[in-house]
């Protein structure tokens, strides 16, 4: 019996263990070993001709999750907007895509004004790019009216 997590499967088996015992010290919050084991495997698999899309995005899914619980919002939203695009123009728009671009924009919003602006563009771009317009609006408008707040915040303090 494996004892590979089933929704690793799709995995090679030498990925999936790595990916697995990163993923049981990230349940155990030793982040630290998490971050190191997943950016490792992340480097390793970028070198593998034989890895696919999908092998690489379960492993980067999983490093943008420890993003977010290490309190790295940059990187964690710099993580899931990639994530959903690739998604997107990898297999087509489906659940992963919406989830990825969703956890893009929940992060993007405990960044610090300076860093949001910066990643505003790539974040509104991608919310467009994998989604019918009609269906991420309200993710949109909500970027958008924290845009506005933090160029009123830039100008008041500016002066």
């Amino acid at each position: 019996m494996s004892t590979t997590p089933r929704h690793l499967i799709h995995i090679t088996p030498l990925y999936a263990s790595r990916l697995a015992d990163a993923m049981e010290a990230g349940r155990s919050r030793d982040f630290a070993t998490a971050v190191r084991a997943a950016d490792r495997l992340m480097s390793d698999m970028a070198e593998d001709v034989e890895v696919t899309v999908p092998q690489r995005l379960e492993t980067e899914q999983f490093r943008a999750d420890l993003a977010y619980l290490t309190g790295d919002f940059l990187l964690a939203t710099r993580l899931w907007t990639a994530i959903a695009r690739s998604w997107t123009e990898h297999t087509g728009l489906h659940g992963r895509s919406r989830i990825a671009a969703c956890n893009a924009a929940a992060c993007w919003m405990e960044l610090q004004g300076v860093q949001a602006v910066g990643l505003a563009p790539q974040l509104l771009d991608m919310l467009r790019f994998v989604a019918a317009p009609e269906r991420t609006a309200a993710v949109r408008a909500a970027v958008e009216r924290r845009l506005g707040r933090v160029f009123v915040s830039v100008r008041v303090s500016a002066v």
